[in-house]
């Protein structure tokens, strides 16, 4: 089958739109100190999530072909970003909101709204204990719903590493999907495996409550 995605990649030219819809930095905001990282290993769909969490964290950056542009002073966290994606250990960044211009880098911001980070992973992780046992219990499913909500809203806590954090969030918000899908949508997953991806979030927060 063909695949007709929009790849990043070929648009050589920065002022050309991508097909996501999202805004192309123009290749004057990159600067002349920059940096190339190439990707020509990577598939398209790899190369589209970097791209949306570029887009995520505001930096500007331009695609030439298969390598993506980016400032100088920006390459650590284009780099880190690269790991994380090459290791499958990253959140899609549409569950976070972009830092305002002109603010600190989030990543070492603490909590919005004075959100204590132990507080809310032991209320995770007391509705995915009960979550694992009975998919439809109602205080799980609905404590579990809000606080992965809490959790994809607010930033990276001040101690955590991005890519646990980002596999937690991916985790909480991927069971909460379940929860609320559609009977007979494609996101219902049938109460065994929701209470199996239960099991699995209540062992990632265990050595964290």
């Amino acid at each position: 089958m063909d695949d007709d995605r929009d790849d990043p990649a070929d648009h050589d030219d920065p002022a050309d739109g991508r097909g996501d819809g999202t805004e192309r930095r123009d290749a004057a905001e990159v600067g002349e100190d920059r940096t190339e990282f190439a990707l020509d290993e990577w598939s398209v769909e790899d190369r589209e999530l970097l791209d949306r969490l570029v887009v995520g964290e505001g930096i500007a950056h331009v695609w030439q072909g298969a390598t993506i542009v980016v400032p100088a002073g920006a390459q650590f966290v284009v780099d880190e970003l690269i790991d994380a994606v090459e290791s499958g250990a990253v959140a899609d960044p549409s569950l976070f909101p972009a830092a305002d211009e002109g603010e600190d880098d989030p990543e070492w911001d603490g909590l919005d709204d004075d959100v204590d980070a132990q507080e809310l992973l032991g209320g995770v992780f007391l509705a995915a204990d009960r979550l694992r046992r009975r998919a439809s219990d109602p205080e799980g499913v609905l404590a579990l719903v809000d606080l992965s909500a809490t959790m994809a809203s607010m930033r990276l806590p001040f101690g955590f590493d991005p890519v646990v954090w980002d596999d937690l969030v991916r985790a909480a918000t991927g069971l909460a999907a379940a929860l609320t899908a559609e009977p007979g949508s494609d996101g219902d997953v049938g109460d065994e495996r929701v209470e199996e991806l239960a099991d699995e979030l209540r062992a990632r927060l265990r050595p964290l409550v």
